[in-house]
């Protein structure tokens, strides 16, 4: 059965996995006006997990869910990998990509793309696109529909035809190198990941002190910020690896200045590395300012 053409462009968007992200999509992308193919996409979404789908279904994030999407897929615009893993964004691209129609999208909105993108590619037919992404910003707790509003999305890949959904949404797209985009999140969320882990650490050595004053955090950093390193961010910090490895490198190099420094006595130098990266705060927040106008 084929549906009618939505506002957005998109007729059938399929997206496997039913977790926060994928939810969150579902949602959004149902909450936008009209119905089913005649002013948004019909939703399909499928999961390994049948609680996590059905859990999906009842929360409304789906109009439909499928343990057999290959129908839905063959009728289907986009079809969204919103899994945890490099081989499960392989698996879903073997699996399903193959359904895919000609000039269709297949959106890669894993974490992490080290190594996926020729795999991914080779997966699906020619004359379908692979767009590594990633939605930037904290990982989502917990699904809802203004997951995307006021969001970045970081695309691998050329793919005009995604503008309009994503401007329905609420969220901005912005084009970078699937090799930077590795970069850009070792840096700015696995590195600070396991600075709080050394911080812990470092605080735990100092015993009784390190407990009476757990209850007050630290600085801009609150308990509740230092969560554990579970199965899917133990995945990612492996598939990452390379880029993981550049970041470390250039901190442990600051590092290693700032301590000749304090060894030197040098405590206006360390004073002028402050002031320097408060101006590139600042210069960075300008930049992003210039590029969203």
């Amino acid at each position: 059965m084929s549906h009618p053409a939505a506002p957005t462009g998109l007729r059938c968007v399929c997206i496997a996995g039913a977790g926060s992200l994928g939810a969150s999509l579902g949602l959004a992308l149902r909450a936008l006006p009209g119905e089913p193919g005649q002013g948004r996409p019909r939703v399909v979404g499928w999961d390994r997990d049948p609680a996590a789908r059905d859990a999906a279904l009842a929360l409304g994030a789906f109009d439909a869910t499928t343990a057999w999407p290959h129908e839905e897929v063959a009728q289907a615009d986009l079809l969204v990998a919103a899994v945890q893993g490099e081989q499960a964004v392989v698996d879903v691209a073997r699996r399903y990509g193959p359904h895919l129609p000609e000039g269709g999208l297949f959106l890669d909105l894993s974490r992490v793309h080290a190594g996926l993108e020729a795999a991914a590619q080779a997966a699906i037919p020619p004359g379908r696109t692979y767009v590594p992404a990633s939605r930037w910003g904290a990982r989502l707790e917990a699904p809802h529909a203004a997951a995307f509003r006021g969001a970045t999305l970081l695309l691998g890949a050329a793919a005009p035809r995604l503008e309009p959904l994503w401007a329905a949404l609420g969220a901005t797209t912005r084009r970078v190198a699937p090799a930077d985009m590795d970069v850009l999140y070792a840096a700015h969320i696995q590195l600070p990941l396991l600075q709080r882990a050394a911080w812990v650490t470092t605080l735990a050595e100092l015993g009784e002190v390190f407990g009476a004053l757990w209850g007050l955090g630290g600085p801009e950093l609150p308990p509740a910020l230092l969560q554990a390193v579970g199965p899917a961010e133990a995945a990612e910090l492996d598939a990452n690896r390379e880029a993981l490895m550049s970041a470390l490198g250039r901190l442990a190099s600051v590092t290693e200045d700032m301590k000749t420094w304090l060894e030197q006595a040098h405590t206006a130098r360390l004073r002028a590395f402050v002031d320097e990266a408060r101006a590139q705060v600042t210069d960075l927040a300008a930049d992003t300012a210039g590029e969203g106008a």
